[in-house]
């Protein structure tokens, strides 16, 4: 392992990734408060929390995006959450839990392909509210992923990490050019859904980017080597199970192997 890597894996271990938390708890806006529909609530709640996101690198990264926020505020009102809790049994805390996205086609596409397909089908529904809300609602989400992208480039820029802030200007708008720039959009996307409640795990990664690392494997051992670092720095700054890392690690290794020979 090289010495970048170590780094990386025993701040994870040592968990001093907390110490970046802030104390204080996040609070959100009243207009984000009184939104009716629940689906552009929670778009807003998300792009106000990526708003009060702090942008964190350490000289070593290459990915980043480590959470700052310490707890996600509440989606629903007090009354609103008696309300739906009323004779229901509530499991796991009424929370959004093992979401498998739809990572492939997001990067195939980037999100502002995705966002000229929203305003397509907004002016297809503009007469069906329900409709209309919720591809609003998928349009401010976009709003806070290119937010959270643009801090993170600004804060690489400024730190001289001119790797990612390159990747950066690509990605997540466009479909990412090379292995490195998807794990970096693969990151931000995981990032983005924790932010927003959503109890993710990184479900089916080796089919999302083992296509990606296929398409740039050129059968030489060592740039083999160097994306099975870019690999361990993603799996070191993804707060995810081990047993997730561990699963990816053995698609990748197995991958390399493969088309090693």
């Amino acid at each position: 392992m090289e010495e970048r890597v170590k780094k990386i894996y025993e701040r994870l271990q040592k968990r001093e990734y907390r110490n970046l938390r802030r104390v204080e708890d996040v609070a959100l806006s009243n207009d984000c408060k009184q939104i009716s529909d629940l689906a552009l609530r929670s778009a807003r709640r998300l792009y106000e929390l990526v708003a009060q996101e702090q942008a964190v690198l350490f000289e070593e990264d290459r990915i980043g995006m480590m959470r700052t926020i310490t707890s996600v505020p509440p989606l629903l009102q007090e009354e609103e959450q008696k309300a739906l809790y009323l004779g229901r049994f509530v499991f796991d805390s009424a929370q959004v839990g093992n979401i498998s996205s739809d990572y492939e086609g997001i990067l195939a596409d980037g999100f502002l392909k995705k966002r000229a397909l929203i305003y397509a089908q907004k002016e297809k529904y503009a007469t069906d509210s329900k409709q209309f809300k919720e591809l609003e609602a998928m349009n401010v989400c976009i709003d806070a992923i290119l937010l959270l992208a643009e801090k993170y480039r600004a804060e690489a820029e400024k730190m001289g990490n001119t790797r990612l802030a390159e990747a950066l200007k690509r990605v997540p708008m466009y479909a990412p050019n090379g292995y490195y720039e998807a794990l970096v959009m693969m990151r931000m996307i995981n990032f983005t859904l924790w932010l927003n409640a959503n109890k993710t795990r990184l479900v089916g990664l080796t089919n999302t980017c083992i296509p990606i690392f296929s398409k740039t494997w050129s059968g030489d051992r060592s740039r083999g080597k160097k994306r099975l670092r870019l690999h361990k720095s993603f799996s070191s700054t993804s707060i995810s199970t081990q047993t997730c890392i561990q699963a990816f690690n053995r698609g990748i290794t197995d991958k390399v192997l493969s088309s090693a020979g």
